[in-house]
């Protein structure tokens, strides 16, 4: 598991180091998890478990200190759908969970950052031309009070 509160310092390199760790953890799980496998427990109730506790890290501790870098740090959170997805049944509807709870919370942390719209709108952009599975579904609707106005409707 990894130990997300060093990254809690206002250092980029830790933030620009924070995805490469979570994809060699992610990588590192070395096993394709079946929904059988989710039922009987063993690795793949570790994998929820470490997905959990590294969003909670994220939207709950790291947050509350410095929403800047949480809102970074679920950005990276969430670009590794794509790496887990593909180790996961598409049953595994405790994975799909994980991911669709950090999704709410760019709705929750966004309007406590303030960022260059131009770069968020491309960012988001960017997050929907690229929406392997569907875990951005909904960004838009998330961060409409981010980007400044709530006349989007998604």
């Amino acid at each position: 598991m990894l130990r997300l509160s060093a990254v809690t310092a206002r250092n980029q390199s830790q933030l620009g180091s924070f995805r490469t760790l979570l994809e060699k953890s992610v990588n590192g799980w070395h096993l394709f998890v079946s929904l059988k496998a989710l039922l009987a427990g063993g690795g793949a109730r570790a994998l929820v478990k470490d997905l959990s506790m590294q969003n909670d890290m994220i939207t709950k501790k790291i947050a509350v200190q410095d929403p800047i870098i949480a809102f970074e740090l679920l950005w990276e959170f969430m670009d590794l759908a794509p790496y887990v997805y593909s180790r996961v049944d598409d049953n595994c509807v405790e994975v799909d969970q994980v991911f669709r709870n950090a999704l709410m919370q760019f709705g929750d942390i966004g309007p406590h950052v303030e960022l260059d719209q131009s770069l968020l709108t491309a960012k988001i952009l960017d997050s929907l031309i690229n929406n392997d599975f569907g875990v951005f579904d909904g960004l838009i609707g998330l961060l409409a009070p981010t980007l400044g106005s709530e006349d989007y409707v998604c």
